[in-house]
């Protein structure tokens, strides 16, 4: 495990402070692999046609809310402020850094809409308001919803292209250091998301975390995910392959038999019975300790793609969100 250089400054800690109050959530942050070219030995996904770049016309949006559902129309703008201010936290930054953030962020979340655009024209509606499309949230009317309003006016119109298409704009909250490409945590690829070292990551210190749950709860976790189940005994959780990021990219579980798994199905199988605090990334190390066992990592995500806090430090660098954007999508352009 990487160590990290500790910088003990208010700024690190309102930028820290940023990530966690709106970690990041689309793009299956918390595990469901989001749709990337699939590698020669990955499944063909169903793509969703892809609209032109140069519409405006509205968003169907459905919203869940306290067990309820409904769909409503969104102008794009007043779509991607709501999921502005869902997906990243600017609060005690100052308001240059804050700027450079949002706009960063406004950029990410109108080419996610714009790429994934009728992803559920089946169920009626465009995009879902949870981390399957992109965390979309109903705005308020306080000063930082009015400094997201800013940064989308700021860049309207625009979104981040690769040789004429919108990208899948890929984030999460936390590399650790190094972030992966996307065919060693789900098996596809592109050829803007690579792995990258991200020593601006490392500036801001986050904890390690632990994880330990009891060895008959985990085994029911995984009994639920039928690329995951090892029937009625649990022995042995081994990382047998990591990635060049250090992340775990091949888990084997022993149980009735042996099954390997991707690291990222392995952590989705936790996230959907224990909750997006449990296995926050496949960054780990694990171990058996009596009836449990016991999971210690760091990062936050699945790693692929724009890591939050190393954009915060970024930013904070004096970094434009263009800049920013470019070191994480290589070969990428800003279009309107």
């Amino acid at each position: 495990m990487k160590r990290r250089v500790r910088v003990r400054t208010s700024l690190c800690r309102a930028l820290r402070a940023a990530v966690l109050a709106g970690v990041a959530t689309s793009c299956a942050t918390h595990g469901a692999p989001p749709r990337v070219a699939p590698s020669p030995s990955a499944p063909t996904p169903r793509e969703a046609e892809l609209p032109s770049v140069a519409s405006a016309s509205p968003i169907r949006v459905q919203i869940a809310d306290h067990g309820s559902r409904r769909v409503v129309t969104l102008d794009i703008d007043d779509y991607v402020v709501g999921c502005v201010m869902a997906e990243i936290g600017v609060y005690g930054l100052p308001p240059a850094v804050a700027e450079r953030v949002l706009e960063m962020q406004a950029l990410l979340c109108r080419t996610n809409a714009v790429a994934n655009r009728g992803r559920h024209a089946q169920d009626g509606f465009d995009l879902c308001s949870g981390s399957h499309c992109q965390i979309y949230r109903v705005p308020d009317n306080d000063a930082m919803t009015k400094l997201a309003r800013r940064a989308v006016a700021s860049t309207r119109g625009q979104i981040v292209m690769h040789e004429g298409k919108p990208i899948q704009a890929i984030f999460h909250a936390d590399c650790a250091g190094h972030t992966s490409a996307p065919e060693t945590v789900w098996g596809g690829s592109e050829p803007y998301l690579r792995a990258r070292a991200d020593d601006f990551c490392l500036r801001l210190h986050t904890p390690a975390w632990t994880f330990t749950p009891d060895r008959d709860r985990l085994r029911e976790a995984l009994n639920r995910n039928p690329n995951t189940r090892v029937g009625h005994d649990l022995r042995d959780v081994r990382v047998v392959a990591r990635d060049e990021a250090g992340r775990a990219s091949r888990i084997e579980l022993r149980g009735e038999g042996s099954v390997v798994v991707r690291g990222a199905a392995f952590r989705w199988a936790l996230l959907q019975a224990f909750g997006a605090r449990s296995l926050k990334s496949t960054h780990f190390t694990v171990r058996r300790q009596g009836g449990s066992f016991v999971f210690q990592g760091e990062g936050n995500g699945h790693g692929v793609g724009l890591c939050q806090l190393g954009a915060l430090a970024r930013a904070r660098d004096g970094h434009s969100a263009e800049t920013i954007l470019r070191f994480y999508y290589p070969g990428i352009q800003i279009a309107s």
